[in-house]
């Protein structure tokens, strides 16, 4: 009921507990649309970083994200867990609505960090 309530904010912020509940949620039930969200940020453990481009098409109309890394950098995963990090294309949705993208984190060459980078360019 809450997911659904707040799907329709336009700005949000997620710290990294709360993204983890909802990709939790999303294991029992789909995510609902986000469709009214045009500008989010949102904090990420390395572990959440396979998740997010889930995540991200639950939102078509975002404008403006900005991305922050906590608990370390991801390029201190296992090899085995990078392996994992797994990051296809931009959803389609997200193609014509995508204006701005923002790290917070310093980008480590070859890190998961730069599948993001490769994921928005």
């Amino acid at each position: 009921m809450f997911l659904a309530w707040i799907s329709r904010v336009r700005d949000m912020t997620i710290c990294a507990n709360t993204f983890k509940l909802m990709q939790l949620y999303s294991v029992f039930k789909p995510l609902p649309q986000f469709g009214y969200m045009s500008s989010l940020y949102v904090t990420l453990t390395a572990y959440g970083l396979k998740w997010f481009p889930i995540f991200l098409r639950s939102s078509p109309n975002l404008k403006s994200l900005i991305l922050e890394r906590i608990g370390g950098s991801f390029h201190q995963l296992s090899p085995k867990a990078m392996e994992r990090v797994s990051i296809s294309s931009v959803p389609e949705c997200l193609l014509s609505s995508l204006e701005f993208v923002e790290f917070k984190s310093p980008i480590w060459e070859l890190a998961p960090e730069m599948k993001l980078v490769w994921y928005f360019s």
